[in-house]
């Protein structure tokens, strides 16, 4: 197992397959890689990203569930075949999130993918948690996303 911890507060236990990803691949997720890094497992076909926002007096008023809405506009349309899946409340790193699903088809291999977006406020800062992974290896992601999940903390 290998710990990381990201902007000084979140850490995460992932296994040995997980690397760091670079900021092109993160750029492949993202249009900017300000304030997020990556992780992705070329075993499991898992990639895991997290993105923080910076203190702001929004963050004062906003709650994860409309962070998770905005950040969801912004993906979407880049997301080809995109279909939003259930919503949900949840807990990560202890506190109460808000968790998306969704699928879409992968530009680059043409693969159908499962992704979810977890939102947590912590302090005055919100962390977004973006899994993707295979969507014929649907089971086995589920458990190894809880395993993740359930390792996460802040500090």
């Amino acid at each position: 197992m290998q710990a990381f911890t990201v902007n000084g507060e979140l850490e995460l236990e992932l296994d040995d397959s997980f690397e760091q990803m670079s900021e092109a691949q993160l750029k492949k997720m993202f249009t900017n890689t300000e304030n997020k890094t990556g992780f992705y497992s070329a075993d499991e076909h898992i990639a895991l990203a997290v993105c923080w926002t910076e203190p702001t007096v929004l963050a004062l008023i906003a709650d994860a569930k409309g962070v998770a809405g905005r950040a969801e506009m912004s993906f979407r349309e880049r997301l080809r075949d995109y279909d939003p899946g259930e919503e949900s409340v949840c807990r990560l790193c202890g506190k109460k999130a808000f968790r998306k699903a969704y699928s879409y088809t992968a530009d680059d291999e043409d693969i159908r993918q499962d992704g979810e977006l977890t939102v947590v406020k912590h302090k005055k800062r919100f962390y977004a948690v973006y899994a993707a992974a295979r969507a014929e290896n649907a089971e086995a992601n589920e458990r190894l996303l809880a395993d993740i999940y359930e390792k996460m903390t802040l500090v």
